[in-house]
């Protein structure tokens, strides 16, 4: 069993439901989409025009590619446990779009979690999506020399990738986004993993190399794309981002994997420190969500005196000394720390150098 997404009174957000709010600017605003409007697109489409599609995530990314005709692809994906409708098409009809700005296209067939959430076989799924959505995607004029079509279950590279970026989500992150309960089964709760294996798996050398990927979807299928995000981001080695004085930073971001391939060597409490880190990161952004400002006290009621104390009240050295012990480690771990704020690492209310919301209480 499955409960929908709710954010602030009556605002639903359910990938597999029918049933969905219809107020697309809260919906923009509550879960920080980008609007479309004031953006500059290359011959518009119908649904451009008519502001059908009405909001985006980073679409200057794959139109700055587009304009310097640089690689780019867009990704779709179909479910095959039903017959064809108008909103298949209209999402097709954005892919030929990106398809004509120079995109290289590709279409997942979700199988395994028709099969996961649906109760189809495979064979039918197979059968359903070859002769109910693949021939009419070419009658619609999708372009096949520049498109390939798969199925999750023929793919192992996608339940890899969803397998191995499970380690960075929990259980309760998912309860939290997709509202899974009790009677959930589990095969339902692995499918969200394995589009994320989806989206990310053209970026791998043997599916078209590094380049930007697009996904056009309907907005109850924005979670999906903000768990995709959020893991592909917790996997970088590297963080990049603007500085206020202008130009980026880059920092390392220390991981299990990576921490001895550049001599980090670190011995401490690095698992702790990411679970801890989560901690931190759910209540802060569920605290917003609720739009319930942020105060010691609730912070000591949800996370514990002494980890609210730490992340809340400290200052970064102490944070990174608890943590590490690696001098490396530290000092790559404090970069963001100056980089992002005027405040020296030694300012009490300061430790959370990662990507929080700025709060200093």
């Amino acid at each position: 069993m499955v409960a929908p997404r709710i954010v602030g009174e009556g605002l639903r957000i359910d990938p597999w439901s029918s049933q969905q709010s219809t107020d697309y600017s809260r919906i923009r605003d509550e879960f920080g989409l980008g609007s479309i409007e004031g953006m500059a697109i290359p011959n518009p489409s119908m649904l451009h025009r008519r502001g059908i599609i009405f909001a985006q995530r980073d679409l200057d990314v794959v139109l700055d590619s587009s304009r310097r005709r640089e690689p780019f692809g867009v990704l779709t994906g179909l479910m095959p446990s039903g017959r064809m409708h108008l909103g298949h098409s209209m999402v097709i009809e954005q892919v030929k779009w990106f398809q004509s700005q120079g995109a290289d296209v590709t279409i997942a067939v979700a199988d395994l979690e028709a099969h996961a959430t649906r109760g189809m076989s495979l064979d039918d799924c197979r059968t359903t999506a070859l002769k109910e959505y693949v021939l009419n995607y070419a009658a619609l004029g999708l372009e096949s020399d520049s498109a390939s079509v798969y199925f999750q279950s023929r793919r192992p590279i996608v339940q890899r990738i969803g397998f191995t970026l499970g380690k960075r989500t929990t259980l309760s992150e998912m309860e939290s986004i997709y509202g899974f309960q009790g009677e959930t089964n589990l095969a339902h709760i692995q499918a969200p993993l394995v589009q994320v294996g989806d989206i990310l798996h053209p970026q791998f050398e043997e599916f078209g190399g590094i380049r930007p990927i697009v996904v056009p979807v309907g907005v109850d299928q924005d979670p999906h794309i903000r768990l995709t995000r959020d893991l592909a981001s917790r996997s970088n080695w590297f963080n990049v981002k603007p500085r206020k004085a202008g130009g980026l930073s880059i920092a390392l971001s220390i991981q299990e994997e990576n921490s001895s391939i550049f001599g980090v060597g670190e011995r401490g409490r690095v698992k702790e420190f990411r679970e801890d880190e989560n901690r931190v990161i759910k209540y802060i952004q569920e605290g917003y969500l609720k739009g319930e400002a942020p105060s010691f006290n609730k912070a000591s009621k949800v996370l514990g005196e002494d980890l609210a104390q730490l992340w809340i009240r400290g200052t970064a050295r102490n944070l990174l000394d608890y943590y590490f012990t690696s001098e490396k480690t530290k000092l790559y771990m404090g970069m963001t720390v100056i980089e992002s704020s005027p405040e020296s690492i030694d300012s009490e209310g300061f430790p959370q150098y990662i990507q929080l919301l700025p709060v200093n209480l």
